[in-house]
């Protein structure tokens, strides 16, 4: 059975009458002259059919992967964010050991940078908007990644080397962590950029 809508009125050449889905109303509206020449009638009992909205396209299943990899990886990136930096350890006859997070650090940098990633890497997600507007998102994800990766990697060396004879520093777990996600959102969106079925 046809959808509600405006059809070809049955009863009357030129107009036009609303089928609610089950049978005929009495509302009824005229057509302009052209189209009473171009249009066949219609029977009573089978109404035409309205033709839906050209769909957009299929979402790629490989666009939902590399949505749900971009937002692990933004997620681990806010858990190593606020994780430890540093651990500090005495080498000395009094044994002491102690640990920095990342939000004494740089680690509210990568945080705000996972924030926006999110919402960036969730815009793009849903295909909001053309596909170059989608392309520039994915853009703007991965060189937020690519910060976040150059952060992190400086903050490890800083850490590795500025340990003494006496005090040992070494990069914590939410460092490494920062590390490896923000990679992983640098190589995901980066995908996103140059495969076109993705867009």
């Amino acid at each position: 059975m046809a959808a509600p809508g405006w059809y070809d009125d049955p009863n009357a050449a030129g107009a036009q009458r609303w089928w609610d889905g089950n049978q005929w109303t009495e509302h009824v509206q005229q057509q302009a002259a052209a189209l009473q020449a171009q249009a066949p009638a219609a029977t009573p009992f089978a109404p035409a059919v309205a033709r839906p909205a050209e769909p957009r396209g299929p979402y790629p299943p490989a666009r939902i992967a590399l949505a749900g990899i971009a937002g692990f990886a933004i997620l681990l990136l806010i858990v190593g964010s606020i994780g430890t930096w540093v651990d500090a350890s005495s080498t000395g006859s009094f044994g002491f050991s102690a640990t920095r997070g990342g939000l004494d650090r740089d680690g509210a940098i990568t945080l705000t940078l996972a924030i926006l990633s999110l919402i960036l890497v969730g815009v793009w997600a849903a295909r909001i908007g053309p596909a170059g507007g989608r392309i520039a998102l994915a853009a703007v994800a991965a060189f937020f990644g690519l910060i976040a990766v150059l952060i992190s990697i400086a903050d490890v060396i800083d850490v590795e080397t500025s340990g003494n004879s006496i005090i040992e520093t070494s990069a914590g777990w939410g460092l490494w962590l920062c590390l490896l996600a923000s990679l992983a959102l640098l190589g995901t969106m980066l995908v996103a950029v140059a495969v076109r079925p993705l867009r």
